[in-house]
Formats: C-alpha cells, sequence, structure tokens
C-alpha cells in the first residue's frame, strides 16, 4: 500500500467509515501522517459522529485495514486520492461496539449456535418526473 502510495504520488489517504445509521464519513490525511495512524490509530471525538458515543466516553480511534487501500477512480490525474477502509476501537484498543464494521466481524465469526447469518444487498430506485422549473414529487 505504502509503495502504491508513493509511485502513484498520492497526495491524500482517506479514511472511511460509517456510523451506526450507515451514513459515510471520511477524514482525509497526508501520505506523510499515515505511517503513524497506521502505529496509533486516528483519534477522534466520538461524541461528534451520530450514535458513537456519549461526551463522557467520547474519544475513539480509526484504525486502517490496509486490505482495503483503493485508488480513488474519480480523483484528478494529476492528484490522485487513495481511501481505506478503518475499524474503530476503543482507547484501549477492544473493538468499540458502536461500529457498523465491528458489528458484521463479530456476526459472521460467531454465528449463534444453528442460525446462519445472511446479508445482502437492497437495490432501491424512485421515478422523477421534471415538470417546469421544479421535479414533480408525486410520482
Amino acid at each position: 500500500m505504502l509503495r502504491t502510495i508513493k509511485e502513484r504520488g498520492v497526495r491524500l489517504v482517506r479514511l472511511w467509515f460509517t456510523d451506526v445509521l450507515g451514513r459515510h464519513k471520511s477524514v482525509a490525511i497526508s501520505p506523510a501522517e499515515l505511517a503513524a495512524v497506521f502505529d496509533e490509530g486516528l483519534q477522534f471525538d466520538g461524541s461528534a459522529i451520530d450514535g458513537f458515543s456519549r461526551i463522557q466516553e467520547s474519544d475513539v480511534l480509526a484504525r486502517p485495514d490496509a486490505s482495503t487501500f483503493e485508488l480513488l477512480p474519480w480523483a484528478a490525474p494529476d492528484e490522485p486520492s487513495g481511501t481505506v477502509f478503518c475499524d474503530i476501537t476503543n482507547l484501549d484498543g477492544s473493538p468499540f461496539e458502536g461500529d457498523p464494521r465491528q458489528v458484521l466481524c463479530v456476526g459472521t465469526s460467531q454465528g449463534v449456535a444453528g442460525n446462519m447469518m445472511r446479508t445482502g444487498h437492497d437495490w432501491e430506485y424512485g421515478m422523477i418526473s421534471a415538470v417546469g422549473p421544479y421535479i414533480d414529487s408525486r410520482f
């Protein structure tokens, strides 16, 4: 991963995670910061993220998962960017119970006896009709 970043001249690496409602969150760091973030994690205030923590127990760490690194295909060719998904942990390194990624990992590795976990995607779409200068929401 670090070799790819250097070879491609990546300027920003986006650390991605989701809140408990599934909304995408992102923090951008420079490649120079990446080694420290892999070693120590990136500390942030979890109470600022919906559903993460109360004020009294707010600090958490974002720990990048190197196996998820990708170059962003929509980044400008002269300013390449990369992304990596993060696990959210408590400051002591234990998994944070409000991290949807952790919940999925636990659910798939510790299935309840006799039960099977199944996941899938849900395609949704809507039809809209442009009428005049606004979008007609009757459809």
